[in-house]
């Protein structure tokens, strides 16, 4: 017996249909039945669903994209499981689903012309469904053969006729095939790209999945700890993470993260709750104290129970700040300076001792002594031991060349800096070469330290990593580039650089004001300056402050007998002390008191020295000259406690004479009326007494 080729259109199809009354089903009979199908289907299917709807509702709660797309893959699934059996059960059992009955369609084998078998129904359901996963796109596959039959009628062996003869199909024409093959690839394509989207979209919340199930770590304290010397006695990640922002290398946000990961894994719970409470230190006491208070609850005597007691006592201060007197301001320094002491190895204690006081402890002290404006003597104590990473040992190198030049030791000050300057890390480097140009070009204006300092700074910094964005470095750069202008060594094009890197509105007036000073335009300038230096809300910004000590300097410049220049002094004066922390602007104050001073205004000039005494206590000249100013403005009790004071003031032999300087310092300004006899008359005042 030999069987037809059920794949080619038979020659008698016209016999055959009159004999069994059945021909192939038109395409839109077939959709119209599937679609009567998943009417009756969705019930069922949405009960499938439901557990899975709400395990996705959940997720979206908790705003967690991969549990949610899981959960409606699997509501998918169980979907379709509810259609394949539904489309096995009634095409195995009747050969035709109620919604085929409805519209007189039939489900029949190639082979024989009955019902499929449950195992051909099972596979032919289930390719189906499949094909909705590339959008449906082999279903055109009935425009492509005689007997219209798509991918799940070929895998399954079966092919779909209609009882109703006014509704049969003839095989396709060429238009339809060509239609069909065409609309099939594109459908294949677009699925394909869909398909391959959503796994790369998987993919990815698998991934975030992942990390979010990891712990969540700062990569600079990762980074910091794989350099780190000591092998197994390197610091916890906690302990890290403090020093690191101690030291300014990293923000809040890290600290924050590996405090939480501190406490949550218990890994340094004290520490994780000092980070805490250091993090809102100042800006929310109150939830800080709540920190702080775990931290001696924890550890009574441990060190960073010492810390709290240092922060408890600068809160309870500031709390009270309109009743703060001199004494609670010199107990605070007093609290700081004995912690500081603790930390200092006493004689006969050799240097490893010095490892009793971690980092981290060690950063933070000598921060705060800083704010204090502390022992200089101190700072040098706590930075002589060597640390056992760059980071710390660059804000310590920082740290040591600063209090070096509060003792007025500036040769030494520069020869720490430029002995270590190209061995520190880059954002250290140009935060200290910052610095050191910015001090010198104000106290000794356009020395040789000062432009080499200079260099060095623009050397160091980096355009990309946004430090020549800095304020500080502008500012320094604008003076830097003046000095160049008036060796013959640069030209007015340098301002335009500067002004590139410049975002503020602030910033791009100062360097407009500098450059019209540097050119024809002088008038304009001080226009512009006097218009920024009493800008409204802007005391704090740098360029502001900027402003204010070049309008002095400006200023100071005209005859004594300008009345006008003598009375915008006066009021840059009040200026300064209407400021909320006139100190912290001590560039500002000392511009002041040189300018008060030359133009013999002694009694506004020893206001503003008696507030700089304290910041300036290592400058011995500017010290005489305050001592001097004071003198004649009759002030002459409070002169001669302050000459007195600058005979008793004794260096450590370590730091070697005040008056050394073999890098060629210049102790800044002098002033014409600075009269040594006079000086020592006052002295001799004091002792007489």
């Amino acid at each position: 017996m030999v069987l037809g080729n059920p794949f080619e259109q038979p020659k008698n199809t016209s016999s055959d249909r009159r004999q069994t009354g059945e021909g192939a089903a038109l395409p839109f009979d077939r959709l119209a039945a599937h679609v009567a199908d998943l009417v009756l289907l969705a019930p069922i299917m949405a009960l499938a669903m439901a557990p899975f709807r709400r395990a996705v509702l959940e997720a979206k709660l908790l705003d967690n994209a991969y549990d949610s797309d899981w959960a409606l893959i699997q509501g998918l699934v169980a979907a379709m499981a509810v259609g394949i059996a539904w489309e096995t059960f009634f095409i195995s059992m009747w050969g035709a689903s109620p919604g085929r009955m409805i519209f007189g369609l039939r489900v029949v084998d190639v082979w024989t012309g009955e019902k499929p078998r449950p195992f051909h129904a099972f596979v032919r359901a289930l390719t189906w469904w499949g094909s909705l996963l590339v959008l449906g796109a082999p279903f055109f596959g009935v425009y492509g053969n005689a007997k219209r039959r798509p991918l799940h009628d070929r895998v399954g062996d079966t092919e779909v006729r209609s009882r109703n003869t006014r509704r049969q199909s003839s095989p396709p024409q060429i238009t339809e095939l060509a239609f069909g093959s065409l609309f099939t690839t594109g459908a294949i394509f677009f699925a394909s790209l869909v398909l391959t989207s959503q796994m790369y979209v998987l993919r990815e919340h698998a991934r975030m999945a992942g990390e979010k199930n990891q712990p969540r770590l700062c990569a600079d304290v990762t980074s910091t700890l794989e350099s780190w010397e000591g092998g197994p006695s390197k610091p916890t990640r906690i302990a890290a993470a403090i020093s690191l922002s101690a030291a300014g290398a990293t923000d809040s946000s890290c600290l924050e993260v590996e405090a939480e990961y501190a406490l949550w894994n218990n890994q340094g719970r004290t520490l994780g709750y000092l980070a805490k409470g250091l993090i809102r230190f100042g800006t929310d006491d109150d939830e800080a104290e709540q920190y702080f208070s775990k931290v001696c609850d924890l550890e009574p005597d441990s060190d960073a129970c010492k810390m709290v007691g240092w922060f408890r006592l600068v809160a309870s201060e500031n709390n009270g700040e309109s009743e703060m007197t001199s004494e609670m301001t010199g107990e605070t320094t007093e609290h700081i300076e004995k912690l500081a002491r603790s930390m200092v190895p006493s004689e006969g204690r050799t240097a490893r001792a010095q490892d009793l006081s971690p980092d981290w402890l060690r950063l933070l002290v000598l921060r705060e002594l800083f704010v204090q404006k502390a022992d200089a003597n101190l700072i040098l104590k706590l930075t002589e031991f060597p640390a056992k990473h760059e980071v710390v040992g660059a804000k310590l190198v920082e740290y040591r060349t600063r209090a070096l030049w509060r003792l007025d030791q500036k040769s030494k000050a520069k020869a720490t800096f430029f002995a270590t300057a190209d061995a520190l890390p880059r954002r250290q480097r140009v935060v200290l070469t910052s610095w050191l140009c910015s001090r010198e070009l104000y106290e000794s204006s356009c020395s040789k330290d000062a432009l080499r300092a200079c260099e060095m700074m623009e050397r160091s910094a980096d355009a990309d990593s946004g430090d020549t964005a800095v304020p500080s470095f502008i500012v320094a750069s604008l003076r830097n580039t003046e000095c160049r202008i008036l060796s013959g060594r640069g030209s007015t094009r340098a301002f335009d650089d500067i002004e590139k890197q410049v975002d503020g509105d602030t910033g791009k007036t100062l360097i407009e004001a500098v450059r019209a000073l540097r050119t024809d335009g002088a008038d304009q300038g001080l226009i512009a300056l006097r218009n920024l230096a009493s800008k409204d809300g802007a005391e704090e910004d740098l360029f502001v402050t900027e402003a204010n000590i070049r309008l002095i300097e400006e200023v100071s410049r005209k005859p004594m007998t300008d009345r006008d220049a003598t009375l915008e002094l006066v009021n840059l004066r009040e200026r300064w002390f209407a400021s909320r922390n006139a100190l912290r602007y001590s560039d500002w104050g000392r511009a002041l008191f040189e300018a008060l001073a030359k133009r013999e205004q002694w009694g506004k000039a020893a206001e503003v020295g008696i507030l700089l005494s304290g910041e300036y206590d290592s400058d011995r000249s500017l010290q005489k000259r305050i001592a001097l100013a004071a003198w004649k403005s009759g002030k002459r009790q409070w002169a001669t406690e302050l000459a007195e004071s600058l005979d008793k003031t004794r260096f450590p032999a370590s730091l070697g004479d005040p008056s050394e300087n073999s890098l060629g310092r210049d102790d800044g300004p002098s002033l014409e009326t600075l009269d040594e006899k006079l000086f020592d008359s006052i002295r001799k005042s004091g002792r007489s007494k």
